[in-house]
């Protein structure tokens, strides 16, 4: 019912980020559902020495963003659908009941209409298409992760705002989608109140429809907790390097050296409280007294540690 309130249908992000435009540094609480779960599956194990990941990607296919890729999970739930239709009709052949096998197809049809509302896909990617920015998703102070998304695509900052669907989308002079997804759901609404009545009417085979909504929620609770590929986001992205340092401020130095205006734009979200006399010089552009510094006291992480990965994560 929460299309007749705030007009959503995407829930909200169960996954918290921060974006941050590396150009100008402005950060921006995450409210977009896509961009928490981007980060989620992107987090791995990482070893206990290590201060601060930092992963740069490049936008790819700028014409397929906000589409999504499907992958095994997705297929996985037309294999379900079969299955389930597959139990319902074991009540036909054994003594012709049709009851379960009706009401399976007429729940399939209904979640199946709901899915294919226009509304989800300008939820999900509510935002403008072929930008050329940078930005930095990240868990915030404390976590150690940061994503760096390079390349025209999609305008992160749009997306992270979660634009409500109650908006004109841009390039309308009406909002007759919003008003259409209303009534369908509507509609939906009471379609499933009636199977639901039916259901309670049930006298035989029920244990047959048990089986049938078990199926369906096992693979729900599957899907939505497993780790997915970026692309099936919708945001594609090519790894090209990673930066990973014991010290947070060395890992931000590194790539500032590598990507100018990209490590500062990070300097205040870790180090709220401002910076010693070296790392101020240093970001000044006075870098000596700290490279000696860190030369004398850390002089393992004057290597860099990158890993350049030619195909997408």
């Amino acid at each position: 019912m929460s299309v007749l309130g705030d007009g959503r249908l995407v829930p909200t992000p169960d996954y918290p980020a921060k974006v941050i435009n590396a150009e100008n540094g402005y950060k921006r609480d995450n409210k977009s559902w896509v961009l928490g779960r981007l980060l989620r599956d992107f987090e791995k194990p990482l070893a206990d020495n290590v201060g601060l990941s930092i992963t740069v990607f490049e936008a790819v296919r700028a014409d397929m963003a906000g589409v999504p890729s499907m992958d095994l999970w997705w297929y996985s739930g037309l294999v379900v659908i079969v299955l389930q239709h597959a139990l319902a009709a074991i009540p036909c052949g054994l003594h012709k009941n049709w009851s379960i096998l009706f009401i399976t197809a007429a729940g399939t049809m209904l979640a199946l209409i709901t899915g294919a509302l226009p509304q989800w896909r300008r939820e999900k990617w509510a935002c403008r298409r072929m930008r050329n920015k940078v930005f930095c998703v990240t868990g915030g102070n404390g976590t150690r992760y940061v994503m760096v998304i390079l390349g025209v695509g999609l305008d992160l900052e749009d997306l992270a705002a979660a634009e409500s669907p109650r908006m004109r989308r841009r390039g309308k002079d009406d909002n007759l989608e919003f008003f259409f997804t209303q009534v369908v759901c509507s509609l939906l609404a009471i379609l499933w109140i009636i199977i639901l009545v039916t259901v309670t009417a049930l006298k035989e085979d029920t244990w047959y429809l048990l089986g049938v909504g078990g199926l369906g929620m096992v693979q729900n609770v599957l899907v939505a907790g497993t780790e997915r590929h970026i692309d099936t986001s919708g945001i594609h992205l090519k790894k090209i390097e990673e930066y990973e340092q014991v010290k947070v401020m060395d890992t931000l130095m590194d790539l500032e050296e590598d990507y100018p205006k990209v490590g500062a734009s990070l300097v205040t979200e870790f180090f709220p409280n401002g910076l010693r006399e070296d790392e101020t010089q240093w970001w000044a552009g006075s870098k000596e007294v700290y490279e000696k510094h860190r030369k004398e006291k850390r002089p393992y992480s004057l290597t860099r540690k990158q890993v350049v990965a030619s195909n997408g994560t």
